[in-house]
């Protein structure tokens, strides 16, 4: 089973031209960011917010990113409602999210990326 986010996206009819993907700590580190990394990417984030005018929906994959956005929202706890933006929250899109003995809780991550995804799509449409 294919399980990284192209998958996901062609599965959901969303094309390329859709989408500004980025990191929750966009330099290179090869390892989960630390807090003051994160803290150092919301501010990178914020600006790219600036940047992204027509932004609707931001796709949170795994536990950093929405550890990261929830850290922008204490500095700009208003960016949501001011920018009119719906946060949709999924899994990493790494095959490791999906590495669990119980296959029913595989099938339910699986449902769970697969339903993100096509939340987005509905949105973007």
């Amino acid at each position: 089973m294919q399980s990284c986010s192209r998958f996901w996206l062609e599965k959901a009819g969303i094309a390329p031209f859709d989408l500004l993907p980025w990191n929750a700590y966009p330099w290179y580190i090869n390892r989960a960011p630390r807090a003051s990394e994160l803290d150092a990417g919301v501010q990178t984030i914020l600006h790219l917010l600036d940047l992204a005018s027509k932004l609707e929906v931001v796709l949170l994959q795994g536990g950093d990113a929405d550890r990261a956005w929830r850290r922008l929202l204490r500095i700009a706890p208003s960016v949501e409602r001011d920018r009119g933006l719906t946060v949709v929250r999924t899994l990493h899109p790494s095959p490791q999210a999906l590495f669990v003995r119980d296959p029913d809780q595989r099938a339910a991550r699986v449902a769970r990326r697969r339903d993100a995804f096509h939340e987005v799509a509905a949105l973007l449409n």
